[in-house]
């Protein structure tokens, strides 16, 4: 995948993700904004989510660590 030529950004946290997620989407709808029809209060409320870089990131990352592909799922019926 890393191969196909899609650009990758990393993240340190579930938190970094939500950040790069929000100010992504906020972004590409400002560049689409006409086609969207969005009205002045839409486009300042995304000019904000846009222009937040790292105002939301916390300045430690989430500690949890999965499993991998080494996990055992366990009922909890037992």
């Amino acid at each position: 995948m890393r191969q196909s030529g899609i650009s990758w950004t990393e993240f340190e946290s579930p938190q970094a993700l939500k950040a790069q997620v929000i100010q992504a989407l906020a972004q590409t709808l400002l560049d689409r904004s006409e086609q969207f029809g969005l009205h002045l209060g839409d486009v300042e409320g995304l000019l904000a989510l846009a222009e937040a870089r790292e105002a939301e990131t916390p300045t430690e990352p989430d500690q949890r660590r999965g499993a991998g592909r080494g996990g055992v799922i366990l009922d909890r019926r037992t």
